[in-house]
């Protein structure tokens, strides 16, 4: 019963802290849209993106801090005090581990590819559609880079802080803690999985967003230390937005080539599926065998 309420209290404060969270962040945008001199029509969040895309990467970056960092950390901090480092990791930082996920990682990309296009195929709701056109139209304005700078700029926003965050919210806290309540670990994954997939808001990207969140739930379950998954999280939104600077935005322009079904793209799905079970299976054998060493 104590175990019960304990996982209860936690649960609430969290969703607390989450609120509280979005109310400094409401605040602290307001003020930023105040300053700025932007109409009150442009407030929304497209809108504003369209007019001062500079200013809608401060508030970004605002939101990111607030919600995934500093929530997460007092969080931590409230249950933890002095022991939320030893509590995050309870295994030392190897790269190697960062490699062995990396190459999960590499697994999923085609699943994630061919099951986001047969996503497309269905009848959606017209709310999501309109979901979906939005964060892209948004996406592609934030991912508008002229030079060097534009470019550092958003690696730091949309890389390095969502990893660092991002992480820490979903698999420092959540997945860790209902690990530590159910003491099931792919019902933990899963259930951080399906929030983090949730939580961005769009319904195409909805099964890669799920996929990319199981590597890094079961990197960090696995290698036992954060640093992992944070690691992975840059490297994938990393690589993500050094493509659209190379290609010049030109990477867009793919995303809306006429393709149709074809029974290939079946044999692609069986056959990365079969070999991300396999490479599972070695991981699991592998640090099975190391934590029994």
């Amino acid at each position: 019963m104590e175990k019960k309420q304990n996982f209860t209290i936690k649960f609430l404060l969290l969703i607390s802290l989450l609120m509280a969270g979005v109310l400094l962040v409401a605040g602290i945008s307001a003020l930023l849209i105040k300053y700025s001199g932007i109409s009150p029509e442009d407030i929304d969040i497209q809108s504003l993106v369209l007019h001062n895309p500079e200013l809608a990467k401060w508030i970004l970056f605002c939101q990111h801090l607030v919600l995934f960092i500093i929530v997460p950390l007092v969080f931590l901090w409230i249950f933890y005090k002095r022991g939320m480092v030893e509590e995050l990791n309870t295994g030392s930082f190897k790269f190697k581990d960062v490699i062995h996920f990396f190459v999960l990682l590499m697994l999923v990309y085609p699943l994630m590819g061919v099951l986001t296009f047969w996503l497309s195929l269905l009848d959606l709701p017209e709310w999501m559609n309109l979901m979906d056109k939005s964060q892209e139209e948004t996406l592609m304005t934030l991912l508008k880079m002229e030079n060097g700078y534009d470019f550092m700029f958003n690696l730091f926003l949309l890389a390095f802080v969502p990893g660092i965050g991002e992480e820490l919210l979903f698999r420092g806290v959540l997945q860790r803690e209902v690990f530590k309540k159910t003491q099931k670990i792919h019902l933990s994954i899963m259930i951080s999985s399906l929030f983090f997939a949730a939580l961005h808001f769009q319904a195409l990207g909805f099964t890669s967003k799920l996929c990319i969140s199981l590597v890094l739930g079961y990197a960090y379950y696995f290698s036992g230390n954060i640093l992992v998954p944070m690691i992975l999280h840059m490297v994938n939104n990393g690589s993500a937005t050094f493509a659209v600077f190379y290609s010049k935005g030109d990477i867009f322009d793919t995303q809306h080539q006429d393709i149709h079904f074809s029974w290939s793209q079946v044999v692609v799905v069986v056959l990365f599926l079969m070999l991300c079970i396999l490479y599972y299976f070695y991981l699991e054998q592998h640090y099975k065998h190391k934590s029994n060493g």
